[in-house]
């Protein structure tokens, strides 16, 4: 059976769901579907906004230890907040707000979702570890004695962080649109197939039902 946004006149044989209810069963028919290679962006895709994240967050915290001579100093604690964190973010988040926004029918325009797409994936790739990482690498600094180039103060801290990112402003423009790629990439490829998947469905119920009418 395949899920349909309910309007002005609703069949007597249809079974309205809650949101999430809808948003269940979609997961349940995507998952249940016998050729894997028809859903593999929706089983397999988040991986890749993730993967995506990780990169970008791992490039720019790496770029920060280096400069402050952190050493192996708080690594662990760093690339947990600066990189698995993003990680998670971006499949969480693409999921929550892209992927089941398509699945419930809610924005009918493909170009303002890829937007929306590309809008997540760069705050939770991009704008969370160009924060955090600074912030970050300097406590690791502070409680570790190391020394900090630059003399207490918020605007000697800002114009020490834009001096150390500044060497990496074209590996950031690459991250920027690489990021932008598989976002919209992903929310194209997870269109085409979901929608794919519900004329098959709705051939399917098609069929079912010209054949209890033969009987």
């Amino acid at each position: 059976m395949a899920l349909k946004v309910a309007g002005d006149v609703v069949p007597k044989d249809a079974v309205i769901l809650s949101e999430n209810d809808a948003v269940s069963y979609q997961w349940e028919q995507i998952f249940k579907w016998p050729n894997k290679s028809d859903v593999w962006a929706f089983r397999y895709g988040l991986a890749s906004v993730s993967g995506t994240a990780a990169v970008s967050a791992g490039y720019i915290i790496r770029h920060h230890r280096r400069k402050l001579k952190l050493r192996e100093y708080g690594y662990l604690t760093s690339m947990f907040a600066v990189m698995v964190a993003p990680a998670i973010a971006a499949g969480v988040a693409h999921a929550e707000f892209i992927t089941n926004d398509l699945l419930l029918f809610k924005t009918p325009c493909p170009v303002c979702l890829q937007t929306k797409a590309a809008a997540v994936q760069l705050v939770a790739g991009l704008m969370y570890p160009l924060i955090f990482s600074p912030l970050t690498c300097t406590v690791l600094a502070i409680q570790g004695g190391f020394r900090i180039p630059a003399p207490p103060g918020k605007l000697n801290a800002l114009k020490m962080w834009y001096k150390f990112s500044k060497p990496i402003v074209l590996p950031l423009t690459i991250m920027i649109g690489l990021q932008i790629l598989c976002a919209t990439s992903l929310t194209y490829i997870e269109a085409k197939q979901f929608y794919e998947l519900n004329e098959k469905l709705l051939a399917e119920s098609g069929e079912k039902s010209a054949a209890d009418c033969t009987t």
